[in-house]
């Protein structure tokens, strides 16, 4: 019989400590009934080395942060013996936020321990967090623990959260425009005439990344606008990087007495839909009575002097001021006056504010024959770039033999105005700086204008069309240039908003313009010129700011002026009334041969000083053409409008590249953007609507239209189209419709794959083409872009769409047992055609030591997976179109399976594609390692000609097998181009099941690949055979011609003779997502 002896062993959960092993003993004594046997003592051993061990561990599985707190901290606790120190590695793992863009690594090293002192619980790791103000939405990465340790025997261990996700947010880096303050008090002015500005503060704050436009309108309150103020609706265009603008509104006199009054002035959306706006929208401005004149005025008389005796007013009183220079009203309080020592004292004692001194002028006509002086007037006539109220006057308002006068007022420091005292009237001397060539005649001056394509190598101002106007300047007139047709200049020239109706011209000062550039810019030749100048020309304290920028065009020496403005073509099309003529051809499958007319109207206005507050004028009118080669993808900025009554339904049309195929047909590619919410389609269902593509000029031409790819979205859709004719013609010179089906979608929809929306009337488009075939072919240059993909799913690397798409984290997160698919390829829209291939030459696979990121930069020595670095931890090279006898085929025992497009037979969708090529390999030996291991691909390909199939040069077997910095040197100086990709792995994730691809590998498996290769190889012999008789024969047929602008800043793949091509390249660094080619 059998009893059994239960002892309880106390745990020290409270206090534990690691003890070791510990023992006691159990004997039995005392029996009763019976005697003792053997043994009658047992030893019982209580082990106590692993269960008190330190156990570290994250408290949570998710940390969020926003961007701007620039820091998380992560609570890492500790259980078990806490009487020592124990340590343990916290580092980071990027996912979606990216290393150093959007938080700063903690390598996989020693420097990332997270110490815990004794007795202490719990620790911090802190990770910064960097605060880019872009927009970006959620992005996590995963903090690690791992490498714990601590004195004790044994070390320590980990807990079962070692992992946790760190999620940032970045909402305060939504785009908000705004008013700076919701409240404004302004004075209003107590002189007649005279005019308050009321500068208010527009900023953006947020992301200041993109274009956004915001327009700022008054609305009357109980101040009436006219009135009391005058109203303002202008346009703010807050570029990239622009923070904040000032909006300037006028406040009048009105002699009236009044209580405080008050206006709004209001926020738009913003037109682009980018920031928001709605909830800083108003701001109010409170306008205080100010009626009472301070008690203080000059003792003297100011004095006027010409601006160029500004520094010998003394010597000057006497002498007549020479016309055609500005004139200055000298103040008796200002140091330069004659008799300033004098009332110096005065000046101090009734606290007279020079700089603060209102100025006003009085203009009166020349003596007429009879030798009698015409009456003097007040002059209250301003323009957008002089000011009649200002301490000095322009010259525009005086000629020689005119009468002027000046007015001072005092005004003390506390900002209040006094009385005012005149000077005497003085005589505008007969010589000028620049007179006429007839004395007593004014009238229009011939000039001269030029029209000039600046080409993709002008780094100030590239792919833009510059104009150039020179007109001979004569005193007091000057020079008024637009596209358009000039009118009454009374407005034309006041700040009234009808000037906007020349948005090519120089009456728009440079915050007003309705193009990105225009002939009045922020230079003022001041720091250019300053040796040439004539005294205080270019002063901006003696001269508005809003003089300089227009008199900056302006060489005295010379009396020339000259005008200088850049657009693009969209913008001489629409807002400068140009217009593109027909009688031009196609060079190439990129570029047009055009011609372009611009119409010029320059007009020489004069202030007739007989009558007051008019403008004079002489007009003249010429055309400016050009005939250019010129990029349809970068002049045509702003596409083409469709014809449509409503105006808030709208949409644009880009024209991208034309081409012709080898059979002589037509391929034209055009992108839209939608302005509506909503999206083009090709047909509605049923067919009831169609889009279609229409010839004016040949109505029996046929294409077929197609939708390439297109946004997920109803926001302002981007959609890349491409239409096909059906036919061959030697001139495609002409006119076409483009009719696009609309659908619309409501404001609360959401978008789906298979639209659900409400279809509409077709929009149509003008697209005016000219292209003729030439019989000769020309060198040519090709922008090139290309896209590295990675994905998971055998259909969409097989896909002729794939271009562009945007692809979702499970696409391109691969788990165990899946198939990694690559791919490299041009975007379409570059129009290589078939007329280049791409084929890859090696892939290498790699991952860095201690959480090391590879990066291509060879300017830094930096060589990706290729380089010799002490950085790189693995490195495969998994492919090898050379030398497949030398690739690495396995890892940890796994197999790569690695193989190229072109070598699977069941990948021929693929292959056919034009500037494709890809590769495959099983995931299987990635997940033989621990989860902390970072992978990445480098892959290194050719761009070569169909002409010619030696691109890829042969190499040694030593040169092949020793990987080395050979492997690159050819990248970006000849025709070889590389490029890297992170890899995504999802430990936890369940393997796609690519069902075709399996039933396609075993059918394979099963065929006989011999006589396959054998007809292969026989029908390319036979082929290349073919194409070298072609290429000798267009040799000599080729005609030397200089090859058109291309764009700056991209990959160029050109030819340079026949049968030999060159990629140029520059160095690029690699990050995660960045398909960038270099």
């Amino acid at each position: 019989m059998t009893q059994t002896l239960d002892v309880t062993i106390l745990d020290d959960l409270g206090h534990p400590v690691l003890e070791g092993l510990e023992k006691f003993q159990l004997r039995l004594q005392m029996p009763v009934g019976g005697s003792l046997g053997e043994p009658s003592m047992a030893t019982v051993t209580i082990k106590d080395s692993l269960s008190d061990l330190p156990k570290m561990e994250f408290l949570r599985d998710q940390y969020k942060v926003n961007e701007d707190e620039n820091e998380v901290v992560a609570m890492v606790t500790r259980s078990g013996d806490l009487s020592t120190e124990s340590y343990v590695r916290c580092y980071t793992r990027q996912a979606s936020a990216l290393v150093d863009e959007d938080y700063i690594e903690r390598p996989n090293t020693n420097a990332s321990f997270v110490i815990f002192k004794p007795n202490r619980r719990e620790a911090e790791c802190r990770v910064q967090i960097v605060n880019d103000r872009i927009l970006e939405g959620e992005e996590s990465f995963r903090l690690v623990l791992g490498t714990p340790d601590s004195p004790m025997t044994g070390g320590a261990t980990l807990g079962g959260q070692v992992t946790t996700k760190i999620v940032i947010t970045d909402i305060e880096d939504s785009p908000v425009i705004k008013f700076e303050k919701t409240q404004y008090t302004v004075n209003e002015p107590i002189i007649k005439g005279d005019i308050t500005t009321l500068s208010i503060a527009v900023i953006r704050e947020g992301d200041t990344s993109s274009l956004s436009e915001v327009r700022v309108s008054t609305k009357s309150g109980s101040a009436t606008a006219s009135r009391d103020f005058n109203p303002k609706s202008t346009l703010l265009r807050f570029t990239p990087g622009t923070e904040k603008l000032f909006v300037d509104i006028e406040i009048n006199y009105d002699n009236k007495s009044e209580n405080s009054e008050s206006f709004s002035v209001h926020l738009s959306n913003d037109l682009q839909m980018i920031a928001k706006v709605y909830n800083y929208s108003r701001a109010i401005v409170y306008i205080e009575e100010n009626s009472q004149l301070a008690d203080v005025i000059f003792p003297v008389q100011p004095l006027i002097v010409s601006l160029r005796d500004y520094d010998r007013v003394e010597q000057s009183i006497n002498i007549r001021p020479i016309n055609g220079y500005p004139l200055i009203c000298v103040s008796p309080c200002n140091p330069r006056h004659p008799k300033y020592k004098d009332v110096k004292r005065i000046c101090r004692d009734e606290g007279i504010d020079d700089t603060q001194t209102k100025f006003r002028w009085r203009v009166g006509s020349p003596r007429d024959e009879s030798g009698v002086y015409g009456y003097i007037r007040d002059l209250e006539t301003n323009t957008v770039f002089t000011k009649a109220r200002f301490i000095t006057l322009d010259s525009i308002y005086f000629t020689r033999g005119s009468q002027v006068q000046c007015y001072a007022r005092a005004v003390n420091s506390a900002g209040e105005p006094g009385m005012e005292v005149g000077s005497s009237i003085i005589i505008v001397d007969e010589h000028g700086m620049c007179p006429p060539r007839r004395p007593d005649a004014v009238g229009a001056e011939p000039f001269t204008a030029k029209v000039h394509y600046t080409g993709a190598d002008d780094t100030n101002h590239p792919n833009k069309i510059k104009l150039s106007i020179q007109a001979p300047h004569t005193d007091g007139v000057l020079p008024i240039i637009s596209t358009r047709r000039l009118s009454n200049f009374w407005l034309a020239l006041s700040a009234d908003a009808f000037r906007n109706e020349h948005p090519c011209s120089n009456l728009l000062d440079v915050h007003e313009l309705a193009t990105d550039e225009g002939f009045i810019t922020n230079e003022t030749k001041k720091a250019l010129y300053i040796d040439d100048a004539e005294p205080y020309e270019f002063d901006n304290k003696l001269r508005p700011n809003s003089t300089l920028r227009f008199y900056k065009n302006l060489d005295l020496e010379s009396c020339v002026w000259t005008f200088v403005a850049y657009f693009d073509m969209s913008e001489l099309i629409r807002p400068c009334m140009g217009v593109v003529e027909t009688d031009a051809e196609v060079l190439n499958i990129k570029q047009s041969y055009v011609s372009l007319k611009v119409p010029l109207f320059v007009s020489y206005v004069y202030y007739p000083t007989l009558q007051a507050n008019v403008w004079r004028n002489f007009d003249q009118r010429t055309e400016l053409r050009l005939r250019f080669v010129y990029n349809t993808a970068i002049l045509w900025q702003e596409g083409i409008s469709a014809h449509v009554k409503d105006d808030d339904v709208q949409a644009r049309l880009y024209p991208v590249s034309m081409r012709v195929k080898e059979d002589g047909k037509l391929i034209v590619n055009f992108r839209t953007v939608a302005n509506f919410r909503g999206q083009f389609l090709p047909n509605s269902p049923g067919g009831t609507l169609e889009s279609t593509v229409l010839s004016l000029n040949d109505p029996n031409l046929e294409f077929k239209l197609r939708l390439i790819r297109s946004d997920p979205t109803y926001d302002q859709a981007e959609q890349l189209w491409e239409f096909t004719s059906f036919e061959a013609r030697q001139d495609f010179s002409g006119d076409y419709k483009i009719n696009l089906v609309p659908c619309y979608a409501s404001l609360t929809q959401s978008y789906t794959l298979q639209p659900e929306c409400s279809y509409g009337n077709p929009m149509t488009f003008d697209l005016p083409i000219r292209f003729q075939q030439v019989n000769d072919p020309v060198p040519a240059k090709f922008s090139l872009n290309t896209q590295f993909y990675l994905i998971r799913k055998r259909d969409l690397w097989l896909s002729e769409s794939l271009q562009g798409l945007s692809l979702r984290e499970e696409d391109t997160a691969f788990a165990p047992g899946d198939t990694i698919y690559g791919r490299i390829n041009v975007d379409p829209v570059q129009s290589l055609g078939n007329q280049f291939l791409l084929t890859i030459d090696k892939v290498y696979l790699c991952s860095g030591k201690d959480g090391y990121i590879p990066r291509y930069d060879p300017d830094n020595d930096q060589y990706g997976c290729i380089g010799n670095t002490e950085h790189l931890e693995s490195v495969f090279r998994i492919v090898d179109a050379e030398a497949p006898y030398t690739a690495d085929t396995s890892y940890q025992g796994s197999t790569f399976n690695a193989m190229l497009a072109r070598d699977d037979t069941s990948a021929t969708n693929l292959v056919n594609q034009h500037g494709v090529d890809g590769f495959s390999f099983d995931s299987k030996p990635l997940f033989q390692v621990n989860s902390g291991k970072q992978w990445f691909l480098h892959a290194i390909y050719a761009i070569k000609s169909r002409n010619n199939n030696n691109v890829i040069q042969k190499r040694s077997v030593h040169n092949i097998v020793i990987r080395s910095l050979n492997d690159v040197s050819a990248i970006g100086n000849g025709e070889i181009g590389t490029n890297m990709a992170p890899l995504l792995l999802d430990f936890d994730g369940k393997a796609f099941n690519n069902e075709t691809f399996k039933s396609d590998k075993v059918a394979e498996s099963n065929l006989g690949h011999t006589p396959l290769l054998a007809v292969l190889i026989s029908g390319g012999i036979l082929l290349l055979t073919g194409i070298f008789v072609l290429v000798i024969f267009i040799t000599h047929r080729r005609k030397r011609t200089s090859p058109p602008p291309t764009p700056s800043g991209t990959i160029t793949v050109m030819s340079t003779q026949t049968g030999q091509t060159r990629v140029i390249s520059n160095a690029h660094i690699f990050k995660p997502n960045d398909h960038t080619e270099v």
